[in-house]
């Protein structure tokens, strides 16, 4: 059995106080598992991403990631965790102008040693 990277459990999420605007009774993937997250404009999918990678915080309920509990992880710790392990792309992308393509996918390893090591990044 492959360990879990998302283990989502009775999770609510809320822009205000209020009905919930993403409720999920379990979500999972596995360690190397690739999943495509379709739905309609305002689901909830880039939110769940938000979630996931700890830029917001459910307003209940638990987000297990790589074993963490990233809700009761301090701001560092997600930080590292995020430059560590995790890669997003998102619909509305910025790259820096003034990096070339290769420059920017290449820009996350600026701030994690472990990455850098990893995808064998040179300065």
């Amino acid at each position: 059995m492959s360990s879990l990277s998302i283990d989502i459990r009775d999770l609510h999420f809320a822009w205000k106080k209020g009905e919930p605007v993403l409720s999920i009774e379990r979500f999972t993937a596995a360690q190397g598992e690739k999943l495509f997250l379709k739905g309609p404009s305002g689901s909830g999918k880039s939110t769940l991403l938000g979630i996931i990678t700890g830029v917001f915080t459910a307003t209940s309920g638990q987000a297990m990631i790589l074993g963490k509990p990233f809700h009761t992880l301090p701001a560092r710790a997600r930080d590292s965790l995020r430059a560590e392990a995790m890669g997003v792309i998102f619909q509305q992308f910025n790259l820096a102008p003034y990096l070339t393509l290769v420059e920017n996918v290449l820009l996350p390893c600026q701030f994690s040693t472990v990455r850098a090591d990893r995808v064998g990044a040179t300065k």
